[in-house]
């Protein structure tokens, strides 16, 4: 329960960050037939209108070949397919561009040397799929070599122009079937890609199961099964389980079996929930397959990371040598269980860990975090084993286990060629730094009953699976404080300035104090007839009492005449038509917070819903609306209902700014009198009395005469202009 609890929070982390791609230009072609869908040309330019059903296609993929544009719009298109072709899919080569679509296929796959996947049997060089949710499922049964995955069974890895698979969703169950007699071929399965190169921010839930005990290898993962090029996988999540079971040689790993074979390969922020297990059966039939060199290797995030030919020296960026094979795994996590196992009698060797099974690489920042076991000949917490010769040609940096055991030992380095149990290892050992040259354990690890823990093992804080996005949000002196969409993530940023003699930083407004230049003399720009302060210099004027705009119902010599200059000029307030501003009007609570989002200067939609039945979507205030209830500023007053056309009264306006410092602002009003006792205090309701007190003492409102407040007299648009000036001046200009 917690595993898949853990990978739907993931997966909302995930998803609900992924960009909204724009839809092409007008020129696309819409197609909302099946008819128009098989008839769209290799390299032409398309957006689906409506869902699409295939039905059962004649071929093995609908389209052979594909260089062009495909714009899903979310729609689906399903399809099925039986067949023994080498290429099979949605589309057999995609060398364009596919995004923005859901898919649901049911592939039945016999072919030898075959390629199949759920958008593309193959992804070509350029080629890029994003933003695709896919259902279904994928069945290969082959005495040949078969890659198969959800999105693509092969995703080139051109080391100048690789395929890239970003923003995707697979559920889709890939199973591999044994075939009927003993075969040499391969096994590649996956939940996103067969052979991957770059992905990135994908996840799958789908199940990669591969029974077949008649195949020679088999590779399964729940990301890609091994790596095409220079491999390159990054905020990926596995959550489905994956099994690997072959006669010679099984791999299976939540997020890439093997790396490191080809090239640079790395695998960053990327974290696994699923079960993991790895078997190997033997070989009873006379093959030129040795069973001293088979293993069944299951890693958490990595299976087995291949040995680099040489290595120059462990530094920052975990430097390698060039043309040289190398893999770096660093900020995963796993809570999965993992395990290895192999047929009775066999000569073959078993490895499982958390982490990678057996590694020459690197892995850096690492947790295994899953509670249980962790079964195999050789198993461990973060590895299970280096390399046949003790050697390591990159490091264990950083890592931990957290409560996990190992059974039969953990093996956590080796000493003269041959892998140590726990009960060989004393504190002598662990002082001996040329024994575990790769490990520090002299720092990180000790002895507790007679078993290795960890020293200190810090908190761990699962990976951001997302490009953290900042936005603005407030500054000081100091510099502007940003903060990440996602809510988890804040700094702050210096201001940026022109010149010397510029005083708005170019990132967020705020103004410095500058000591102007003589000569040249400052010319002095102002925003607008309100504005005190020079944008270049800083030196402060009188502002002039006069208006952006002639209102006929605003006379010269009116008490609220320079209020509604002012909240005019700022854009706080707009008159109700040309030449009137209707002071007199009493105030509505959507008017009050579609003036709060002005002087917040939020960006509002007006096309949300906001839960309320009286605020629907399309109405001039329904941005607002939602914009204020979402930040806690304004709440409905019952019954599902926000009543925006309700006259809002001055307790209500107390309630409203205060909410909007403390909640919004996250600041507090500042103190500038004392609170007086009204006549009227009593009728003040309870909810509001705090508010009302914070308001008076900053200056906002005052009384209304003979020691009245009078919490429940409606507002009209003057006084309404009278506050937002006062405040406006105080906390924003």
């Amino acid at each position: 329960m917690k595993r898949t609890l853990c990978f739907i929070i993931t997966i909302i982390m995930l998803f609900s960050m992924l960009p909204v791609l724009p839809a092409f230009a007008a020129s696309a072609q819409e197609i909302d037939t099946k008819a128009e869908f098989l008839a769209m040309t290799e390299n032409g330019n398309y957006k689906l209108t409506k869902d699409i059903d295939l039905g059962t296609l004649t071929g093995a993929t609908a389209l052979a070949k594909f260089s062009g544009t495909l714009d899903g719009n979310g729609k689906t298109v399903t399809y099925k397919t039986t067949t023994a072709a080498k290429s099979a899919g949605l589309i057999g080569t995609l060398t364009g561009t596919v995004i923005n679509l859901n898919v649901n296929a049911t592939v039945n796959l016999s072919g030898n040397l075959s390629y199949v996947g759920g958008v593309a049997a193959q992804l070509g060089p350029k080629a890029y799929v994003s933003n695709i949710y896919t259902t279904g499922s994928i069945t290969v049964k082959s005495t040949g070599s078969v890659a198969a995955g959800g999105i693509a069974g092969l995703a080139s890895g051109d080391l100048s122009n690789p395929a890239k698979i970003e923003n995707c969703y697979n559920t889709i169950n890939v199973t591999g079937v044994n075939p009927d007699a003993f075969s040499g071929g391969f096994y590649y399965l996956a939940g996103i890609a067969g052979y991957g190169a770059q992905i990135k921010n994908c996840a799958n839930s789908g199940a990669v199961k591969a029974d077949a005990t008649n195949k020679a290898l088999v590779y399964t993962a729940g990301i890609t099964a091994i790596s095409s090029g220079q491999t390159k996988i990054s905020n990926c999540a596995n959550g489905g389980d994956i099994s690997s079971k072959a006669a010679i040689s099984a791999y299976a790993s939540g997020i890439i079996a093997s790396i490191g074979r080809i090239s640079m390969d790395t695998v960053t922020s990327c974290e696994n929930y699923g079960k993991i297990s790895a078997y190997i059966a033997g070989v009873e039939t006379d093959t030129n397959q040795s069973m001293e060199d088979a293993s069944a290797e299951a890693g958490g995030i990595v299976a087995n990371a291949a040995n680099p030919n040489n290595y120059n020296d462990h530094g920052e960026g975990y430097a390698y040598a060039q043309g040289q094979s190398q893999s770096i795994i660093r900020d995963c996590a796993n809570t999965g269980v993992v395990s290895a196992s192999k047929a009775n009698g066999i000569s073959a060797k078993s490895y499982a860990a958390g982490i990678v099974a057996r590694t020459y690489g690197f892995v850096i920042k690492c947790v295994d975090k899953h509670e249980g076991t962790i079964t195999a000949d050789y198993a461990g917490p973060v590895f299970a084993a280096l390399n046949d010769h003790g050697k390591l040609a990159g490091g264990i940096v950083d890592s931990y286990c957290a409560t996990v055991t190992s059974t039969p030992v953990l093996s956590i380095g080796v000493k003269d060629n041959a892998y140590y149990s726990i009960t060989e290892i004393d504190n002598a050992d662990f002082a001996n730094k040329n024994l575990f040259s790769a490990l520090d354990f002299v720092n990180k690890w000790e002895i507790k009953n007679s078993r290795p823990t960890v020293k200190n093992l810090p908190s761990f804080k699962a990976p951001e699976l997302h490009e953290h996005t900042f936005n603005s949000k407030d500054n000081d002196a100091n510099g502007h404080w940003t903060e990440c969409v996602c809510g988890e993530v804040t700094a702050t940023q210096p201001h940026v300035y022109d010149n010397d003699q510029d005083a708005t930083c170019n990132g967020c407004n705020y103004r410095r104090t500058v000591t102007p230049q003589n000569p040249p003399a400052c010319t002095h720009k102002y925003d607008n007839a309100f504005d005190a302060k020079c944008n270049l210099c800083g030196v402060e004027r009188t502002a002039p009492n006069t208006a952006t705009r002639s209102f006929t119902d605003v006379k010269a010599n009116a008490w609220f005449k320079y209020y509604v200059d002012y909240a005019v000029a700022y854009g706080l307030f707009s008159g109700t038509s040309d030449t009137t501003f209707s002071p007199n009007t009493d105030m509505t609570r959507a008017q009050f917070v579609q003036v709060l989002a002005n002087l917040s200067g939020a960006k509002l939609n007006n096309n949300v819903s906001t839960g309320f039945s009286d605020a629907p979507a399309g109405k001039w205030f329904t941005g607002a609306v939602k914009w204020a209830t979402s930040n806690g500023i304004a709440s409905g007053v019952g019954n599902g209902q926000f009543n925006p056309t309700g006259k809002i009264d001055r307790q209500q306006m107390c309630m409203m700014l205060v909410n909007y410092v403390e909640n919004y602002k996250k600041t507090t009003l500042k103190e500038k009198v004392s609170y007086k006792t009204f006549a009227d205090d009593k009728e003040i309701a309870g909810w509001a009395k705090t508010a009302v007190i914070k308001c008076f003492k900053a200056g906002l409102v005052s009384g209304t005469g003979n020691n009245m407040f009078s919490p429940k007299v409606v507002a009209n648009r003057a006084t309404g202009a009278t506050i937002f000036t006062n405040f406006h001046k105080e906390y924003i200009a």
